[in-house]
């Protein structure tokens, strides 16, 4: 595990402090681990929505039946199903 050494305004270091005494962080660092996941997690998402609809504009989409939504559902099963696993 690496070590980030970083310097905060105040009112940030307030907001930090303040977030820690909640009891929903053990600490400063697990704080910032949440926030650098969940920032990850809404740039995928932004680059899934930007990819979606620039297939929903691409003339050459398709009609999806229940079929493929089935295997669609079904694919998504097994790899949140591999996430939650790990």
């Amino acid at each position: 595990m690496s070590t980030l050494q970083i310097a905060l305004p105040d009112n940030v270091k307030a907001v930090l402090d303040k977030r820690i005494a909640s009891g929903n962080y053990a600490n400063s660092s697990d704080y910032l681990c949440r926030l650098i996941e969940e920032d990850e997690r809404r740039r995928a998402e932004s680059r899934i929505e930007t990819s979606l609809v620039a297939r929903l504009e691409d003339d050459r989409s398709v009609e999806m039946n229940e079929t493929d939504w089935g295997k669609i559902r079904e694919n998504f099963k097994m790899r949140y199903a591999t996430r939650v696993g790990q």
